[in-house]
C-alpha cells in the first residue's frame, strides 16, 4: 500500500511544462437569452472541461497551446463550437433548443468523452431533465420508467434487475463509471445511491467484456452523479408518499475554487411499513430505516495533476419480522477510494485508482447471538487507464486492472463459518479510427488471467456510418464471466426447504453479441430501432435431483450447453407542438434455453414505455407535467417439484409452468420552480405512482398506489 500511495504522489507532482492561458465566457439561450446552467464546456484535442455556473458564465482554465477547438454541449439543445486558435481569451455561445440530446457527452461506450452523436456504441441516455420531470425516488425507479427492456422482480433480499432478458449476475452496475458489487444473489443495492445526487444514467446494451471485463456479460448500467458547478452550492429536500408511508430527507452540499473540490451527499429514507394482501400474512412492505452519506474531493496539484479521493457509507435497517424467514436485520456498506490523473502532453492523460466496495450483514434470527456478523463481503480493484489522443481522427485506450474479491459467511459454504476469495488480472486496449468524416471504427482486445480458470481473449468491433440524418451501427462483442464464488463453493440448506451444493468444476461462461442499428435524427424528432441478438455459452444455472446419501432434494449447479437471445427495440423522442414532448419505447424478446428447448423464464416477450410530457420554461414560475407509463406482456415461469409414487416415496422430478398474468403502470407528476432570492429557488412536486394501483408484490419496485409531495430548496 506504501508503494501504491508514494506512486500516487509522483504521478500527482508530475508536471510538464507548455504554454497555457485562461479561457472565460457565458453560455445563453438563443430565443430567450437566458442562462444555460451545466453546459459542458471542453478543449480539443486535450478535452478540459468546465461547466456552466448558474449566470451561464464559465472559466476554463490551463488550456494548452496545442487546443485548436472549443465545444460546448448541454441536454436540450444543440451542440456549438468555435475556433481557439487566436489569442482571444472571451467566448461566449449562443444555443438552440433540441429536443434531442446529441451533443450530450457520454463516456460508457468507450471510456472516453464523446457526444452522444458520435459515439459508434448505441447508448441509451437518461437526461437529467427526464430524471427531474419524473420525480423518482430511486435510481431504480428510474430505469423502471425509461427503458422498455428492463424488468423487476421482488424477493426477501433486494430487488432483481433484468436487461435484454439477463438478470443481475449479468449486468455490470457502474458508479461514476466504479463498479458496485452486490452481497446476495449478485443483487446491487441501488438504494444506496441519493437519487437527487443522479445527473444522468448511461445504458450500454450487450456484451461489453472487452472494456468492462467480467459481469458486462448482459448490459452495462452507469450512474453517473452530479458535480459542483459555482464555488458554493447545496440543496436541501423532503419527500413523503401517503400510502407507502415513505418518507426522504436529503441533501447536497458542495463547495470549489481554483484548486480544490469537495462535495457532500446524504440522505435518510424510512417507511413504517404496509400490507397490501393480508390474507397471506406477508407484509408488502417491511419498516426500515436507510441511512447514507457520501463524500467526495479533488485537488488540483498542478495545471497536469489531480488526487481524487472519495468514500460513502450506507445502512439500512431492516424491521424483517416474519416477512424474510432468515432475512438480515441490517446491513452496512462501505466504499472507499483513492486515484490519480495525470495530463503528460495535450496527447497523453493517465487515471490511476485504487478502490473497495465493501459490505457486512448482521443477522437478527441466529439465536443467543443476533448481533452477530452474517456475512461479509469485499470487491478490491486497482485500475490504470490510459488515453492517447494521436490526432482528431485517432484515439487509444490502454488499460489495465487487478481484481481482488473475497466472501465470508457463517452458514453459505457449510455449517463452520468459513471464507472464500478469487482474484483476476486484466489488461485491455481499444483504437477509435476515424476513417473517413462519415466513418468511425473501433476495435478492442481484453486480456484476462484467472488463477483458476486460466487466460482469456475478449475482442469486440463496432462501426458507425453517417449519411446526413441518419446513422448507422454496427457491433460485434464477445464476453466472458468466471462463475461466482456461491456457484463454486455452495454449501447450505435453503430456509429449511432443500440443500444447494456449489460445483468447483463450473466452466466461465462466454457470449456472443451482434446488433445493427438504425438512427435517425432532427432538431424535433428522433427515431431508432435496433436488433441484436446475444448466445450465451456454459450458462450456469441450477438444477434439482435427490441426494443419493442424504435421501433429500437438493439443488446443484452446471453448466448448460447454450442459450440464445434475440430481440428488437425501438426509441421515438418528438416534440409535437411548442411545449409538448413525447417518448416511446418498445422491446421484443425471444429467449431460448437449449438444454431444456424451453423459454427462459420470468422474461416478457413485449414490454414498452410511454412519457409526454407539458414543459414551460418562459413563465415567471417554470411549470412541468408528466404522464409516463410501461407495460409488459405476461411471464411465463417453471417449477420443479418432487415426484412421489403410490407410497409416497420420492421417484424423480416433473416440470410444470405456469403464466403470470401482464400488467401496466401509470404515474403523474407535476414541478414546478419557484424563485425565492437571487440564485435560490423552491422547486415543488405532486405526484401519483402506480395510478391503477397494481399490488403484485413480486413483479413491481413499488406495488400499490402511493400519492406522494416533495419540496426541494436550491441555495
Amino acid at each position: 500500500m506504501k508503494k501504491i500511495a508514494l506512486l500516487f504522489f509522483l504521478l500527482s507532482v508530475f508536471y510538464v511544462k507548455g504554454q497555457v492561458r485562461t479561457l472565460t465566457g457565458q453560455v445563453t439561450d438563443k430565443k430567450t437569452g437566458e442562462p444555460v446552467v451545466g453546459a459542458h464546456i471542453m478543449t480539443y484535442p486535450s478535452q478540459r472541461i468546465a461547466v456552466s455556473n448558474f449566470d451561464g458564465s464559465y472559466i476554463l482554465e490551463g488550456v494548452a497551446a496545442g487546443d485548436t477547438v472549443l465545444k460546448v454541449t448541454m441536454v436540450g439543445y444543440i451542440g456549438a463550437e468555435q475556433n481557439i486558435k487566436s489569442s482571444k481569451q472571451t467566448i461566449d455561445f449562443e444555443l438552440e433548443e433540441s429536443l434531442c440530446e446529441f451533443s450530450e457527452v457520454v463516456v460508457t461506450g468507450t471510456r472516453t468523452l464523446k457526444t452522444l452523436n458520435d459515439t459508434p456504441i448505441l447508448t441509451k441516455l437518461i437526461s437529467k431533465q427526464q430524471i427531474q420531470a419524473s420525480g423518482a425516488s430511486s435510481a431504480l425507479d428510474i430505469l423502471e420508467f425509461s427503458l422498455p427492456g428492463v424488468s423487476f422482480s421482488r424477493n426477501p433480499h433486494n430487488t432483481s434487475m433484468e436487461i435484454q432478458g439477463l438478470g443481475n449476475r449479468y449486468i455490470l452496475v457502474l458508479l461514476d463509471g466504479q463498479r458496485m458489487t452486490g452481497e446476495t444473489l449478485d443483487q446491487v443495492n441501488m438504494s444506496r445511491i441519493n437519487s437527487d445526487d443522479i445527473e444522468k444514467i448511461e445504458v450500454l446494451g450487450g456484451a461489453a467484456s472487452a472494456l468492462y471485463g467480467s459481469n458486462a456479460i448482459g448490459s452495462v448500467v452507469n450512474i453517473i452523479t452530479k458535480k459542483n458547478r459555482e464555488k458554493w452550492q447545496g440543496d436541501v429536500g423532503v419527500k413523503y408518499g401517503y400510502e407507502n408511508k415513505d418518507l426522504i430527507n436529503d441533501l447536497t452540499f458542495g463547495y470549489k475554487n481554483e484548486n480544490f473540490d469537495v462535495r457532500f451527499s446524504g440522505f435518510r429514507r424510512s417507511s413504517d411499513g404496509y400490507d397490501l394482501t393480508p390474507d397471506d400474512n406477508k407484509a408488502t412492505q417491511p419498516a426500515y430505516i436507510d441511512y447514507s452519506g457520501k463524500i467526495t474531493a479533488k485537488y488540483d496539484v498542478s495545471k497536469k495533476a489531480r488526487l481524487n479521493v472519495l468514500g460513502s457509507y450506507f445502512r439500512n435497517d431492516n424491521e424483517s419480522g416474519e416477512t424474510f424467514v432468515s432475512g438480515h436485520k441490517l446491513r452496512e456498506n462501505y466504499t472507499y477510494g483513492i486515484g490519480a490523473e495525470v495530463k503528460f502532453s495535450d496527447k497523453n492523460f493517465l487515471v490511476l485508482k485504487a478502490s473497495a466496495d465493501d459490505s457486512k450483514q448482521s443477522d437478527t434470527n441466529l439465536g443467543d447471538k443476533p448481533d452477530e456478523v452474517f456475512g461479509k463481503n469485499s470487491f478490491k480493484t486497482i485500475s490504470l487507464l490510459n488515453t492517447y489522443t494521436h490526432s482528431d481522427d485517432l484515439q487509444i485506450v490502454f488499460g489495465t486492472d487487478y481484481n481482488y474479491e473475497s466472501v465470508y459467511s457463517l452458514t453459505t459454504f457449510g455449517p463452520e463459518p468459513a471464507s472464500k476469495s478469487i482474484k483476476d488480472f486484466n489488461t485491455y486496449i481499444q483504437a477509435d479510427y476515424k476513417i473517413l468524416p462519415e466513418l468511425d471504427f473501433i476495435t478492442g482486445l481484453r486480456y484476462t488471467h484467472h488463477p483458476s480458470f486460466g487466460s482469456h481473449y475478449t475482442p469486440k468491433f463496432s462501426l458507425m456510418y453517417k449519411l446526413n440524418y441518419f446513422k448507422f451501427r454496427g457491433n460485434l462483442s464477445w464476453g466472458y464471466k468466471t462463475p461466482s464464488l456461491k456457484h463454486l463453493y455452495y454449501n447450505f440448506f435453503m430456509g429449511g426447504q432443500f440443500w444447494i451444493y456449489g460445483n468447483p468444476k463450473l466452466d466461465a461462461e462466454k457470449s456472443f453479441y451482434n446488433s445493427f442499428s438504425i438512427e435517425y435524427g432532427r432538431k424535433d424528432f428522433n427515431f431508432s430501432v435496433n436488433l441484436f441478438k446475444n448466445t450465451l455459452d456454459d450458462k450456469i444455472d441450477g438444477y434439482f435431483k435427490i441426494n443419493t446419501e442424504t435421501g433429500q432434494r437438493a439443488m446443484y449447479y452446471k453448466n448448460y450447453s447454450s442459450v440464445t437471445i434475440r430481440g428488437l427495440e425501438t426509441f421515438v423522442n418528438l416534440r409535437l407542438w411548442n411545449d409538448f414532448t413525447s417518448q416511446l419505447g418498445y422491446n421484443f424478446l425471444e429467449t431460448k434455453d437449449l438444454e431444456t428447448n424451453r423459454e427462459l423464464p420470468g422474461v416478457s416477450k413485449h414490454s414498452g414505455t410511454w412519457g409526454l410530457t407539458w414543459s414551460n420554461t418562459r413563465m415567471k414560475y417554470p411549470i412541468s407535467l408528466n404522464i409516463s407509463g410501461r407495460v409488459h406482456s405476461p411471464r411465463q415461469y417453471f417449477e420443479e417439484k418432487a415426484k412421489k409414487d403410490g407410497t409416497g416415496a420420492t421417484t424423480g422430478n416433473v416440470i410444470t409452468s405456469a403464466n403470470e398474468a401482464g400488467f401496466a403502470l401509470w404515474r403523474a407528476t407535476y414541478s414546478q420552480d419557484f424563485k425565492l432570492y437571487e440564485k435560490y429557488k423552491l422547486k415543488v412536486q405532486l405526484g401519483v405512482d402506480n395510478i391503477l394501483d397494481y399490488k403484485k408484490n413480486e413483479t413491481v419496485i413499488n406495488p400499490g398506489r402511493t400519492f406522494w409531495g416533495a419540496l426541494r430548496i436550491y441555495l
